[in-house]
């Protein structure tokens, strides 16, 4: 199944909401996954990623990085479980 089908599975006009469904649905603990990196997306752009006088990272911006590696890791395996190519532009 590629992202076309994943699509129309899900009822979304985009890939990037057919993989938010497909997380949400079928991804253990989806649901918290998604609301964990909402939740860290906020608090990084109230506190910013960077303290201003050390120059460290913030505890906001480690949240924020903690919260897109286990979504990634979710869209991994949606994407594993497809058949889909995996996401372009990924540094290892």
């Amino acid at each position: 199944m590629g992202t076309k089908e994943l699509r129309e599975k899900y009822n979304a006009a985009s890939s990037r909401q057919a993989m938010a469904r497909a997380i949400r649905a079928e991804a253990p603990d989806g649901d918290s996954i998604l609301a964990a990196e909402s939740q860290a997306h906020g608090r990084a752009a109230r506190d910013g990623l960077v303290a201003v006088l050390t120059g460290r990272p913030t505890n906001a911006a480690h949240q924020l990085s903690n919260a897109r590696k286990r979504r990634n890791d979710a869209e991994d395996d949606i994407r594993r479980r497809y058949n889909m190519p995996p996401r372009v532009g990924v540094a290892n």
